[in-house]
């Protein structure tokens, strides 16, 4: 019953997203496909990760890796900078074009959370949210065991 909730509550809010972005988007030129739409995702979850910690997540090749970031970056959604630590090394940065994008996402998130917080008691959120902070824990958990 459980899993079925969270299904459900993770395929709404991806849906409403996803009709949100595909409502500004359109079909023209420098619009993002539904691979690089989940590309810039995974580079944002990433926070900022290398081609290689791309590639090596995704697990495709850094040559491929590679293509999609080119791609990202000649459409204006990526740029490259030059990482701190290692010169030679480039980290992958989102750009405010992205970020507009990404803002679809997170303002609908915010109106479900407002129409939580004025449905739900102070005690009941309160528990909501030990609850869900414990289930990220678990994940990230089960995410780090899952690395080769």
């Amino acid at each position: 019953m459980l899993e079925e909730h969270i299904m459900r509550i993770s395929g709404k809010i991806h849906l409403n997203f996803y009709k949100r972005l595909f409502s500004i988007i359109k079909e023209r030129e420098g619009s993002l496909t539904a691979m690089e739409v989940f590309a810039v995702e995974v580079i944002h979850a990433l926070g900022n990760p290398t081609i290689s910690e791309f590639a090596d997540f995704l697990g495709i090749s850094r040559p491929g890796a590679s293509y999609k970031v080119a791609s990202l970056i000649q459409k204006g959604y990526v740029t490259k900078e030059a990482s701190e630590d290692d010169k030679r090394e480039f980290r992958l940065t989102l750009t405010e074009k992205y970020y507009n994008y990404i803002g679809l996402y997170e303002d609908g998130l915010r109106e479900y959370v407002a129409k939580v917080e004025e449905n739900f008691t102070k005690r009941q959120l309160e528990s909501f949210e030990k609850v869900l902070s414990h289930v990220e824990e678990e994940i990230d958990a089960y995410q780090e065991a899952q690395k080769p």
